[in-house]
């Protein structure tokens, strides 16, 4: 990823790369003012020690950014695995409500959230896990096998999972959390605080005026 990153660096526009623990981060308490965070956090569990440096390495009024996998993250793959055998295959992926509560831990204030959710369709699930293996994603989960998986147990899995076939394939979600949240300012005014509301379903939604408008003010 910073070979990708370096590729775009100009001499007037510089990238600055840095290979680091996301849980241990080299930089200076309070020298940025912006920290965007890419679906990383899902692989990080729980994610309050990343979430304490953030906030760390974040000045007075800074902004964080955040996207995670939620809950429903390959659901249909983990689905078919259950009724293949007991272990688990597939990560368990911290919802909303917790990433929520894991920041206002970590210090963080004025939390906004939201969710998406995105249905992926693959030839076969040989393919999705060649994709996951690619993505360099991996099981964290504690009651993970550790050895190799049978061929009568991939085959139960396979035949599981071939039930769930659709027109386009095999489907497969992808539930994407995002997250937005700043730390305590100094001196913070009424104006400063962004726009949002919920919808009939709960989902809570931010106004993008709302957000550069405030984003301008704390500058």
């Amino acid at each position: 990823m910073l070979a990708q990153a370096r590729r775009h660096s100009r001499f007037w526009r510089p990238i600055r790369c840095v290979e680091a623990d996301a849980r241990a981060l080299p930089f200076d308490d309070a020298s940025f003012d912006l920290v965007f965070t890419n679906l990383m956090l899902q692989w990080l569990q729980p994610p309050d020690v990343c979430l304490r440096e953030m906030r760390r390495v974040l000045k007075p009024g800074g902004l964080l950014l955040a996207s995670s996998f939620g809950p429903q993250t390959l659901q249909e793959l983990r689905g078919a695995w259950r009724e293949a055998d007991a272990g688990v295959h597939v990560n368990e992926f911290v919802d909303m409500h917790d990433l929520g509560s894991a920041l206002h831990r970590a210090g963080f204030i004025e939390p906004v959230l939201d969710v998406d959710r995105h249905v992926r369709h693959y030839p076969d699930a040989r393919a999705l896990m060649r994709e996951l293996k690619a993505l360099g994603a991996r099981n964290l989960h504690s009651s993970r096998a550790r050895g190799l998986t049978g061929r009568r147990t991939f085959a139960a899995m396979n035949a599981a999972y071939e039930s769930q076939r659709q027109m386009a394939g095999l489907p497969a979600t992808w539930q994407v959390v995002y997250a937005v949240a700043w730390t305590p300012a100094v001196a913070a005014s009424a104006g400063d605080k962004l726009a949002f509301g919920s919808d009939a379903h709960g989902e809570v939604h931010i106004d993008a005026d709302s957000l550069r408008g405030s984003l301008g003010r704390r500058r």
